[in-house]
């Protein structure tokens, strides 16, 4: 930076590989950027990639870099509208009120405390777009989503948040989430017509089931569903859910299935509960155990 001539950057970005050993030199780079008083994009990557050591560093947190929280501040950071940090550390400085003029906010493998996170989201209520995915939280916590301008919101393998309130976002039309579907709850978003579960429950007949049963009455104006996890191998009657509930306004459903047995035959018992439904995708995972009993024997 130091030799480039410019008067002013908008965008900024840095996707390599580098940890905590190049501290140095990011934190100029990040300071000579945001100094120039016209950075609208801050793009921090710093994943390893296909790097032959790159799960090393995701397990370890110490080799990542500590970006600079102390430039999180509103006379810093005023010009700023897109913030995304990728493996990276964030501590908590005594100012991060910059983050009221950010209009989207991605963190991906970042390691912060879960107070430092619900303070910067208590300050972002500009935020349009808020990506959390795969932090590395100190502590169990939960979240309250309540940002009325938020259009999009991501959450993704979030080990240690434990619940997701999502209440009073007016504007939110768009919802993914990996993880638990039980941590999450709606109220007041009568917006959010595009929903993705990717469920990860230790039951089999838990995650798919459950969203299909509990959140027809929850999201009536849902017009879209996207709902991959765990289905019953065998369905029995008493597995059916006699309390589907009716999605009223669902056009699209994308629902992932086991191919074994028929245990899919279920699918259209849930038909019957989709009056709108124009397209209906099924995702279906082969099972190879016949193939690989076959293998064992031929190996003997």
């Amino acid at each position: 930076m130091s030799l480039w001539h410019g008067s002013k950057v908008n965008v900024f970005r840095v996707h390599f590989s580098l940890g905590r050993e190049f501290t140095p030199q990011l934190d100029q780079w990040i300071t000579d950027a945001v100094n120039m008083g016209a950075l609208h994009t801050l793009d921090i990557n710093l994943s390893f990639g296909l790097h032959p050591y790159c799960e090393a560093y995701y397990g370890n947190h110490e080799k990542f870099y500590d970006f600079p929280s102390r430039l999180l501040t509103k006379e810093k950071f005023s010009t700023i509208r897109h913030l995304t940090l990728k493996c990276c550390n964030l501590t908590p400085s005594c100012s991060f009120d910059g983050l009221v003029s950010l209009k989207s906010l991605a963190l991906d493998i970042v390691t912060l405390t879960g107070s430092f996170l619900k303070d910067m989201l208590s300050h972002g209520l500009e935020l349009e777009q808020l990506s959390l995915k795969r932090l590395r939280m100190d502590r169990d916590c939960k979240l309250n989503i309540d940002l009325s301008k938020l259009k999009y919101l991501a959450i993704v393998d979030c080990e240690r948040l434990r619940g997701i309130n999502i209440n009073g976002a007016v504007e939110l039309n768009e919802f993914f989430f990996a993880g638990k579907h039980e941590y999450c709850s709606f109220k007041n978003v009568p917006k959010l017509v595009n929903v993705s579960f990717n469920c990860n429950t230790d039951d089999d007949y838990g995650g798919v089931l459950n969203v299909l049963t509990k959140f027809g009455h929850r999201l009536p104006q849902l017009e879209i569903l996207n709902l991959h996890g765990r289905t019953p191998y065998i369905v029995r009657s008493d597995v059916i859910p006699q309390a589907f509930k009716v999605f009223p306004n669902l056009k699209y459903l994308e629902l992932a299935a086991n191919s074994f047995d028929n245990d899919i035959l279920w699918i259209a018992y849930l038909l019957k509960f989709l009056p709108l439904l124009e397209e209906l995708h099924l995702v279906v995972r082969i099972i190879l155990l016949c193939a690989f009993y076959f293998l064992l024997l031929g190996v003997g």
